[in-house]
C-alpha cells in the first residue's frame, strides 16, 4: 500500500489594524520615524484587530512560472514592487489574472527574504490618512507602480475578510500593516 502524504491550504496573508490613538501614545515620535520604523515599532504592539486568510495564485502568475521552465520562451525576471487591492468580494478561482476591481496600489514598504525556508515576504503599511473611504476587499502582490502598465502581473489574489470592517471601508482612525507570504513547497516526497 502506497502511504498517501496531503498538503492544507495555509494562511498566508496578514492583516493587523492599529489604532491611530493608541500609537502616537505609545510610539511618540510616529510622525518623525520612516516607514520601516514604524513597521518595526508597531510589531512589538499588541494590534487592535488582526485575521488570516490565503490567496490563490493568479492563472498569470502560474504562465510565468511555466515560462521560467521553457528553454525556448525568453523570459524577464519580475521584481514584486508593490501591493494592490480592490473593493471586489467575489470568491477567489484559479482563472483569476489580477484584481477584479483595483482602487488602491502603494509600494511594498518591506521585503523578507528567507531563502533557507523558501519564503519570500512583502509587507505594507498603510497609514491611518492613507486609503481613507476605499473599501479594501481584496489584495495582491504586483510588479509595477502603474497599473495600466502592460507589463504588471499579479502573483495572487486574496479576500480580506476583515470581521471588524476596519478595512470597508478603511477609516483615518487606524494604521493597517498587511503581510503577503509566498512559500515554495518541494513536493518531490509527495505522491
Amino acid at each position: 500500500m502506497t502511504e498517501v502524504q496531503t498538503t492544507s491550504v495555509t494562511d498566508n496573508v496578514r492583516v493587523a489594524t492599529y489604532a491611530i490613538e493608541t500609537i502616537r501614545e505609545l510610539i511618540p515620535d510616529w510622525d518623525r520615524i520612516s516607514r520601516l520604523e514604524r513597521i518595526a515599532a508597531l510589531e512589538d504592539l499588541e494590534p487592535e484587530t488582526e485575521f488570516s486568510t490565503h490567496n490563490v495564485s493568479t492563472s498569470t502568475y502560474r504562465e510565468y512560472l511555466a515560462q521560467l521552465h521553457n528553454p525556448e520562451v525568453n523570459s524577464q525576471s519580475v521584481t514584486w514592487t508593490h501591493l494592490a487591492f480592490g473593493d471586489d468580494g467575489t470568491a477567489e478561482s484559479l482563472g483569476d489574472e489580477h484584481l477584479i476591481n483595483e482602487v488602491y496600489r502603494d509600494a511594498i514598504d518591506d521585503h523578507v527574504d528567507n531563502s533557507a525556508d523558501n519564503e519570500y515576504a512583502a509587507v505594507l503599511l498603510i497609514g491611518s490618512d492613507e486609503a481613507v473611504g476605499l473599501s479594501l476587499k481584496e489584495a495582491a502582490l504586483v510588479s509595477e507602480a502603474d497599473p495600466s502598465n502592460s507589463d504588471d502581473i499579479a502573483a495572487n489574489r486574496a479576500l480580506l475578510d476583515d470581521p471588524d470592517n476596519r478595512l470597508d471601508p478603511k477609516d483615518s482612525d487606524h494604521a493597517v500593516t498587511v503581510r503577503i507570504e509566498l512559500s515554495y513547497l518541494d513536493n518531490s516526497e509527495v505522491v
